[in-house]
């Protein structure tokens, strides 16, 4: 790793190796390089001798520089010599090809993210509510969500004391109603004498009352507004 407060002219050459492995240069490419670099034009001899790479794999190392571009061979059949090219160019190329990277990346991050499903996370619905205080919350929020529908079947329990009497769900039903007369709702619940003046307030507002008959059996509450349910 090149350490940037550190003047140019006090890198050492194997510091210089070290930092062109890390921009991808084996660890032999990078010394034949570098030796060419200092020399300028030499045989392969030389640039073995000069590099203290074994001659068979110099020719490797100049085979993969030629192949990027970095240095040229003489055109003779035989005996040629090698030579880097302004070492400029080099980094330019070396730089474009990084610049050419990050601007994949950035693509690849998008097609990425756009191949990726997703899915919505699954609403609850079953809940364990054990407090008076939060049931009453929870049929407010059903309430309050309500756009299209709201369907209740509204069960003795849901107007005892303990929840605010039957002054509370039935006012939020008829806030609901007045705040957003398209909405269609329908009200079953065990008529009681006292809840005679309630209910008309209902109907009035065209809010649908059915009263539910017969003996002790009390059905199950049931809330449905639009697509959830309680």
């Amino acid at each position: 790793m090149i350490n940037n407060n550190k003047p140019e002219k006090e890198f050492s050459e194997s510091e210089i190796e070290d930092a062109l492995q890390e921009l991808g240069f084996t660890k032999n490419d990078s010394k034949v390089f570098l030796t060419l670099a200092k020399y300028k034009v030499l045989s392969p001899a030389d640039i073995a001798r000069q590099s203290n790479v074994d001659r068979a794999r110099v020719y490797d190392s100049l085979n993969r520089l030629m192949e990027k571009g970095y240095i040229k061979k003489e055109p003779v059949k035989r005996g040629a010599n090698y030579q880097v090219i302004a070492i400029e160019k080099i980094f330019k190329s070396i730089r474009e090809g990084y610049k050419k990277k990050i601007e994949d990346t950035l693509i690849l991050e998008k097609a990425i993210n756009n191949l990726q499903i997703e899915e919505e996370e699954p609403e609850p619905r079953v809940w364990a509510i054990n407090s008076k205080k939060k049931i009453r919350k929870k049929i407010e929020q059903l309430i309050d969500s309500a756009n299209r529908r709201l369907f209740l079947i509204i069960t003795p329990d849901l107007l005892m004391e303990e929840l605010g009497s039957r002054d509370w769900i039935l006012k939020e039903i008829w806030n609901k109603k007045f705040s957003s007369e398209k909405i269609n709702i329908v009200v079953a619940l065990k008529y009681f004498n006292t809840l005679k003046e309630e209910i008309k307030k209902l109907l009035k507002i065209k809010i649908h009352v059915h009263s539910i008959e017969g003996g002790n059996v009390i059905p199950f509450g049931l809330m449905i507004a639009d697509n959830d349910f309680l």
